[in-house]
């Protein structure tokens, strides 16, 4: 993980996550268990908790921006 701001402006540089993200995952049509269902909220829950936790606010918490 790494952090570049030589435009001005600030970008988080993440490791490649190949497992698409939670909208295409929906859109996709596939049948989510339950616990795939919860899964998701306490992988995002836990991971916004780190966050502010850390001082940082994700202002775009969106279905395509939650990756899997």
């Amino acid at each position: 993980m790494g952090l570049c701001t030589e435009t001005g402006d600030i970008y988080i540089i993440t490791e490649f996550v190949g497992g698409g993200n939670l909208r295409h995952i929906l859109k996709s049509k596939q049948e989510l268990t339950w616990e795939r269902r919860l899964g998701f909220a306490l992988d995002i829950t836990l991971a916004m908790t780190y966050l502010h936790h850390k001082d940082i606010m994700h202002r775009d918490l969106v279905r395509i921006a939650a990756v899997l």
